[in-house]
């Protein structure tokens, strides 16, 4: 089990990593607060390789967290790994649970801070929903439908955007 704690530890440490980086060459969360979404400003973000990969993994992070903590509790209850490693099994359904935490849900983590789930959702939501305001139309397509589309995918999976992305989306969809 200690190994695992390890990987956890690992796991934490390239999503903070990561978006720290995004931080130093994006300034995020303010790309989304801007009183106009700059097109480009945001087509750099979504095209920024470390952004790519906090999606990419950060869309896989949630299901197996929540698998992982299911497990550990089924393993916690056997009375044989009680005696050998059950500290450690219930210190890492405690890491799970802070990493699957809403704490800091809905913004950019502190600087100093350890990145958890909210705060990759965060990321993921804000990006797709600026994203969905901002790039050019395929044919066919208008942006409320685009707008509105992407809201619903939000809504749907519970993925949370930015508050002030979100209250300007919901204003391109009332027309103002």
């Amino acid at each position: 089990m200690p190994a695992s704690s390890l990987d956890f530890d690992s796991m934490q440490g390239f999503f903070t990593e990561n978006f720290e980086k995004i931080r130093a060459s994006h300034a995020v969360p303010g790309v989304f607060r801007a009183s106009v979404l700059d097109r480009e400003t945001i087509s750099k973000l979504c095209q920024g390789e470390n952004v790519k990969v906090v999606l990419f993994c950060g869309s896989k992070a949630g299901s197996q967290c929540s698998m992982m903590q299911h497990y550990l509790q089924s393993v916690k209850t056997l009375t044989f790994i009680q005696t050998e490693v059950g500290s450690e099994v219930t210190s890492l359904i405690g890491m799970l649970d802070a990493f699957s935490s809403s704490n800091n849900a809905k913004t950019m983590p502190p600087e100093d801070a350890k990145v958890n789930l909210s705060n990759v959702t965060y990321l993921q939501g804000s990006v797709s929903l600026a994203q969905s305001m901002v790039r050019n139309l395929n044919p066919g397509e208008t942006r409320t439908g685009l707008i509105s589309k992407c809201m619903a995918l939000l809504a749907k999976t519970k993925v949370t955007a930015d508050v002030i992305l979100t209250k300007k989306a919901n204003q391109a969809l009332a027309g103002k």
